[in-house]
This record gives structure tokens, sequence and C-alpha cells, in this order.
């Protein structure tokens, strides 16, 4: 067993920060999402008790998503997908 800085997940050598790199971006998405809530519904003197489950639930999955779509593009393959697409010039 491997006892360096990496680990092996699903083939590909992770680094022990990427975790926290995905779960800052999944914060900064929950934030910015709740803060988007809390505009569009006048700072909340516009919103329904019946739409607290609602909401949880979609500042959770806004969470779930970035994380996931951050781990992903830190993998090598969907890395350099990225960076190619955004160093080609648009046409």
């Amino acid at each position: 067993m491997q006892t360096s800085a990496k680990e092996r997940r699903g083939g590909v050598p992770v680094d022990s920060a990427q975790p926290w790199r995905a779960t800052g971006w999944g914060l900064f998405a929950t934030f910015l999402l709740g803060g988007l809530i809390l505009a569009g519904s006048r700072t909340l003197d516009h919103f329904d008790a019946a739409l607290v489950a609602y909401t949880s639930a979609t500042l959770f999955a806004g969470f779930a998503i970035t994380y996931r779509y951050a781990m992903w593009l830190q993998r090598p393959g969907p890395r350099s997908i990225a960076v190619r697409l955004r160093e080609e010039p648009e046409r």
C-alpha cells in the first residue's frame, strides 16, 4: 500500500487538496445561490414557509453538483479538455 500524499481513486491519483478545493467551490456556489434566493425574495419578505424544504434541497443540490463537477474537472482528461476549450479562440 502506498503511503504518500496521493491516493488512488478510480484508478486516478488524487491529491489530498482536491476534495478541499472542490468543497470550497461547492460552498461558494451554495452561498451565491443562497444570496440570490435572499435577493429574489426581498430578504425573505416574500418567502412562504412551504418553500423551506424546496430551498434547502436546492441549496444541497447546488453544492453537490458543483462539488462533483469540480472534482471531475481536476482529473487529467477533463482538465486538459477544459484548458483547451478556454484557450481556443471564439469562431
